[in-house]
């Protein structure tokens, strides 16, 4: 939390100093002449732009396994299914019905039928 609230201490800070503009430090305490700091907050904003978009795109394309999982550099395979993939819950009626039932046409006809009945039960 200490970090975030420097960040917006330091943002407001550079937002009202260079709003209001600040006093030039070559002419005496009571000079009524300003510096006006927009272009030199642009430039150092897109140079800071410039050096994160550079990292980041080192990471991306050097080192692109730092940010995945490690179950994506396994090899997949046709014949079998991974053990961490399951039905998602809404699906796990008709999953079961069709694992239980020996013929896939028959499985297929009787998920059929028993989606139009759920279907038009209600009406």
């Amino acid at each position: 939390m200490l970090g975030l609230v420097l960040l917006v201490v330091i943002v407001g800070h550079l937002f009202m100093l260079h709003t209001f503009t600040s006093s030039n430090s070559l002419h005496n305490a009571f000079s009524t002449v300003f510096i006006s700091f927009y272009l030199f907050v642009l430039k150092d904003f897109y140079y800071y732009f410039v050096f994160y978009m550079a990292v980041i795109a080192f990471i991306l394309f050097n080192n692109f396994e730092f940010l995945s999982n490690s179950v994506n550099l396994i090899h997949s395979s046709a014949l079998a299914t991974p053990a961490h993939i399951l039905p998602e819950s809404y699906y796990l009626l008709f999953y079961s019905l069709l694992r239980a039932l020996p013929s896939k046409l028959l499985g297929v006809v009787i998920v059929l039928i028993f989606m139009f009945y759920l279907l038009f039960y209600n009406f």
